[in-house]
């Protein structure tokens, strides 16, 4: 590999890094986003040298962006639709094309049909992966710590 190639893969990398970097900043007020960790890995040329010369650089290589999924601070709203998730676990709504996609994103809202929703429309499952729909003219939605959804209707 030439020295031009090897430091053109070292920029591309770093070009990728800094990518990375701006868009955690561009997301640092996004509720449920979680920070991207830029990996590469230096290559050394393989085999043996009898030269006993030092091995060469052989550039560096793309290893993704790591997503650690560690707890984000927990603030309160005035949206009883809004949930949070401690520990381990997702929410799971229904994503493009009817299959189910996961977010640990908690900022839910109800849709025209009183459907529970994501910002973007996705509606939300319950455990039985059916939709989770808030009667009309419902009071005092509550949801428990098990997920149970508990409402007041009118009347009672």
């Amino acid at each position: 590999m030439s020295n031009i190639a090897t430091a053109l893969s070292g920029l591309q990398n770093v070009s990728l890094a800094i990518d990375t970097v701006s868009n955690n900043i561009a997301n640092a007020n996004t509720v449920g986003y979680k920070t991207g960790e830029y990996v590469f890995a230096t290559q050394f040329l393989n085999g043996s040298n009898s030269s006993d010369q030092p091995a060469t650089g052989q550039g560096s290589q793309s290893l993704g962006v790591r997503r650690p999924m560690t707890q984000g601070a927990i603030t309160n709203s005035a949206n009883p639709l809004d949930l949070a998730i401690q520990d381990q676990g997702m929410f799971v709504v229904l994503g493009a094309g009817g299959q189910e996609a996961y977010t640990r994103s908690g900022k839910f809202q109800l849709d025209s049909r009183g459907f529970m929703t994501t910002t973007s429309g996705q509606k939300v499952l319950n455990d039985q992966n059916g939709f989770i729909q808030i009667p009309e003219g419902a009071q005092n939605v509550q949801i428990q710590a098990n997920g149970s959804v508990w409402v007041t209707l009118p009347g009672q």
